[in-house]
């Protein structure tokens, strides 16, 4: 198998575990849309609740959108995850940018 074909793999396979989530969490977990063959954006709706500020609780929202981007040398490069609604966690950038960092 090419390496191409590997990326090509490993991105459908990721899509159908985040599927598989779907059902799993009785769609709290839910994927929105999907762009391109294979995958390069994935929107998701999570249905929990969430800070929106540091006066959580009393400031949260129920819902909350997240763009995945996968780049080209997915998975040799890491996906690009941003929260469309505005969160307040230490491992999101204001930006929504969400801090995917290596231990």
């Amino acid at each position: 198998m090419m390496a191409g074909d590997v990326r090509v793999l490993r991105k459908q396979e990721d899509l159908a575990k985040l599927k598989e989530l779907q059902l799993k969490t009785n769609s709290r977990i839910k994927v929105v849309s999907v762009e391109g063959e294979p995958p390069r954006r994935i929107i998701c709706r999570i249905q929990i609740p969430t800070a929106v500020d540091r006066n959580y609780p009393n400031h949260k929202t129920g819902v909350s959108e997240v763009l995945i981007e996968l780049p080209v040398d997915y998975p040799l490069q890491p996906p690009r995850v941003t929260f469309a609604t505005p969160i307040w966690n230490p491992n999101v950038y204001t930006s929504g940018c969400v801090v995917l960092q290596e231990a």
